[in-house]
């Protein structure tokens, strides 16, 4: 009942899975989306969100800020290096593959499920399985689609060791 004279909706995202495309279309409004107007922006989050993780960022940024820090220890909420870390990317599209070039800067493995045979320098293309059972991090970056909606289910988490860490951005 809003915006009755809305002729077109551009969504600032890389799909229209947020959108109602039915209604929209039923109303005569044409739906476009921005595919790369977040790849580099989603990429830096994911390695901001994996340095945070692995280096206690907001466990430290809490310690501190609680006025715990009275001593001096090199080694107390040090965390894991990314380096030698392997990184599962599930979906290997712009933002993927821009997840995986910062990641083999950081000197991680970088292993990738996708559903069409691609040749990238650098990194492995796997099975959902193998990649599963061998990443320390399994970051999900495919589209929302029939196929992909419920895929993260518990025979997924199960499949996974019992370190890794599940990262959906």
């Amino acid at each position: 009942k809003h915006a009755t004279q809305l002729k077109v909706l551009s969504n600032w995202a890389v799909g229209t899975d947020n959108i109602d495309c039915a209604f929209a279309k039923e109303k005569n409004i044409v739906v476009h989306h921005l595919p790369d107007i977040v790849t580099i922006s989603t990429a830096e989050m994911t390695m901001a969100l994996l340095l945070a993780i692995f280096k206690n960022v907001c466990p430290a940024n809490t310690f501190v800020k609680d006025g715990k820090w009275n001593k001096w220890d090199p080694m107390f909420l040090v965390g894991q290096e990314l380096h030698g870390k392997t990184l599962g990317i599930v979906g290997f599209g712009r933002i993927g593959l821009a997840v995986a070039k910062r990641a083999l800067g950081f000197g991680m493995r970088v292993l990738f499920h996708k559903r069409t045979k691609m040749d990238v320098e650098h990194c492995k293309q796997v099975d959902l399985d193998t990649l599963l059972k061998s990443s320390d991090v399994v970051s999900l970056h495919m589209p929302l689609t029939k196929e992909t909606r419920g895929m993260v289910d518990l025979d997924f988490l199960k499949k996974m060791h019992p370190e890794a860490t599940l990262l959906n951005l």
